[in-house]
């Protein structure tokens, strides 16, 4: 996976950049993801003369990604929105082509943003491990119906998850991770579940 720097509108570049580092960071304390460092992607883009900044078109982001030897790239936004903070993300496969993932989270403090963009990293770990897993086992393509309703059942998944993991909620979480979700239809939001129950 590589991780682009963010965009940022209405805020300094540098809480973008810190951002994307989060993001970074948090990725590589989950599971199935392998993310391509900081310092080896920039070595390789200043050998091509590739200015990344601000590079958020999706051909742009396949330009970018491709010369990484990466198989997926993230890119994304940090931006100030009244008196919240926004981080938008996309998640694009270099071998298709195609958005495999989409979301985004708000907030008012660093606290916020941190532990938001956690629980977008796991989101994104589900999301890729599932796409993976899928195209192993030569699985049919999926409608465009079929695939959103993966993705927005996968996101709800990985919002319990986070917590599941945290604090007060953790019990409610994981009931309703049971409740609502272990006898889905399909079997890659089962298998996310099963995942986030083995946690501790």
């Amino acid at each position: 996976i590589k991780v682009a720097d963010f965009a940022s509108q209405n805020t300094a570049a540098g809480n973008a950049a810190i951002a994307s580092d989060w993001l970074r960071r948090a990725l590589l304390n989950e599971q199935h993801c392998i993310v391509v460092e900081r310092q080896q992607m920039q070595k390789v883009l200043t050998e091509q003369a590739f200015q990344q900044t601000g590079c958020t078109s999706q051909d742009c982001a396949i330009k970018l990604g491709k010369l990484v030897n990466a198989t997926c790239i993230i890119v994304g936004s940090f931006d100030k929105f009244l008196d919240s903070f926004v981080v938008e993300v996309r998640a694009i496969s270099l071998e298709t082509g195609q958005v495999v993932f989409a979301d985004g989270i708000k907030g008012k403090n660093e606290q916020d943003i941190d532990q938001g963009i956690r629980g977008l990293a796991q989101k994104i770990a589900v999301s890729l491990h599932a796409n993976a897993a899928r195209a192993s086992a030569g699985e049919p393509q999926l409608s465009e119906s079929q695939l959103a309703r993966r993705r927005q059942r996968l996101s709800e998944v990985s919002t319990l998850a986070v917590w599941a993991e945290w604090g007060k909620k953790s019990a409610s979480a994981r009931m309703k991770l049971i409740d609502n979700y272990i006898d889905d239809p399909d079997p890659e939001v089962v298998h996310a579940v099963c995942e986030v129950l083995k946690r501790k």
